[in-house]
């Protein structure tokens, strides 16, 4: 972007002032533009229900770093952020776990190619490769990182209460979705603890039983929604005592559509 700072020259002045006048502001709104874009600056952002796209310069700032402190009014998946242009940098940390990230190499490319149902406190870095606002091309937002957890990387301590009647843990509401968790888990009532849902291949969780109603449901005949496969006789289930540990890990599951099933790893049982 230039202004020819020779313009106008001779008897075409007043003929074309009008013109060179309307020539510079343009050319000095894209320089404002522009140094507006090299700020950093950090958004707030609630996702309604059925949203599905966030738009920069409506709903995201237009500048180079943002920072977006991320929610939604329930389950959500982001599919595409529009307007961006080539070089952006937006940092996502979510403020709870109503929303999915979307795997698209044509939107947001993620790494390992699988959907990320983001926890409360997960952070999420994305560059905007090939974007240009000029001629209406959103580019590619690439995954630059990830941290998972709520401050505490890759490893985490939960406290989890079981409701009357309830059977499954959440991943991304109940418990976390960060590579290795503790869990110290206690029930209003006696209750089976049948599946823990939205797990991803590779995470282990150690289950510490922290009173007596806990009874881990053993289902060796599925290796899907989440089940328990534990290291005992087929239809043998675990009632854990108070300060019973078991550790599963789970195996098949990619964090989004698929849950995969929990193989136990090890128990100790307090005596």
């Amino acid at each position: 972007m230039t202004i020819d700072a020779t313009s106008p020259l001779g008897t075409a002045l007043v003929s074309s002032l009008d013109d060179y006048i309307r020539e510079d502001r343009a050319q000095i709104n894209l320089l404002w533009a522009a140094i507006t874009a090299a700020n950093s600056t950090e958004t707030t952002h609630v996702m309604g229900l059925g949203e599905f796209a966030m738009a920069v310069g409506t709903d995201l700032e237009d500048v180079i770093l943002e920072a977006i402190a991320l929610t939604a009014a329930g389950a959500v998946d982001l599919m595409q952020i529009t307007g961006g242009s080539g070089g952006m940098i937006k940092v996502i940390k979510a403020g709870d776990g109503n929303v999915t990230v979307k795997h698209n190499t044509s939107y947001i490319a993620l790494d390992g190619a699988t959907d990320l149902t983001l926890a409360s406190g997960n952070i999420l870095g994305l560059i905007n490769i090939g974007g240009d606002p000029d001629t209406s091309v959103n580019g590619v937002w690439y995954e630059l990182f990830r941290a998972t957890g709520s401050g505490s990387g890759n490893a985490t301590y939960t406290a989890v209460n079981m409701a009357a009647g309830q059977t499954a843990l959440v991943t991304g509401t109940d418990i976390n979705n960060v590579r290795i968790e503790v869990i110290g888990l206690t029930a209003d009532a006696a209750v089976n603890l049948t599946t823990m849902t939205l797990g991803e291949a590779g995470c282990i969780k150690h289950i510490i039983a922290l009173d007596d109603d806990i009874t881990v449901i053993n289902n060796t005949a599925s290796t899907s929604g989440g089940t328990f496969y534990l290291n005992a006789p087929t239809g043998v289930n675990l009632a854990m005592s108070t300060r019973d540990v078991l550790s599963v890990t789970n195996i098949g599951g990619d964090g989004s559509l698929v849950h995969g099933y929990w193989l136990e790893l090890n128990r100790k049982l307090q005596v």
